[in-house]
């Protein structure tokens, strides 16, 4: 699914796979119990990203997706990851952009994820929240009875990372970080 750092173009590629489906924008069927529901879009960010939207634009569009009866259980592949959590955290910037450090050298953090994912994740409390957008904030947060993950990325230095989750019909059973 493409991020908030990619052309349009990468959609026409991708709608014409014949080996995959993007799911940017769609919920799409896994298994009888679970429902896949994916957006591929972020917050506003310094960049002015082309997939960069308002919050009340995010809203309307999980909302203009999601208000429809879903049967099943919902599952979330959503690029931007909720507002105030450990999955959205990232370095504070100046007004070069440039990182600000703390006394002793560490970055300055802060929350950058989005509010509308997050109200989208306590109304409609999928079983699993998946995201990226925010490279170093690494992990798994939970907000209700949703888990949420964010496997960071380190593809600038040629790592990709991944998390696998095992789930049954009623919950999550295990899940585990991958990199490679």
């Amino acid at each position: 699914m493409p991020g908030n750092d990619d052309s349009y173009i990468v959609d026409k590629i991708l709608s014409e796979s014949k080996y995959l489906i993007n799911p940017d924008g769609k919920v799409v069927e896994i298994d009888s119990n679970h429902k896949l529901f994916s957006l591929g879009i972020s917050n506003i960010t310094p960049w002015k990203c082309p997939r960069d939207f308002t919050e009340e634009e995010i809203s309307a569009k999980i909302g203009s997706i999601l208000n429809m009866a879903i049967e099943g259980q919902l599952i979330f592949n959503i690029h931007v990851p909720p507002y105030g959590t450990h999955i959205d955290l990232a370095p504070k910037l100046n007004d070069e952009m440039k990182p600000i450090l703390k006394p002793g050298g560490e970055y300055e953090m802060v929350h950058v994820g989005s509010i509308s994912v997050r109200a989208a994740i306590e109304k409609f409390q999928p079983k699993i929240s998946f995201h990226g957008h925010i490279h170093e904030s690494r992990g798994v947060d939970k907000i209700g009875s949703t888990i949420i993950f964010n496997p960071g990325s380190e593809y600038n230095i040629g790592i990709l990372r991944g998390v696998l989750v095992e789930v049954d019909e009623k919950k999550v059973r295990d899940y585990i970080f991958t990199q490679g």
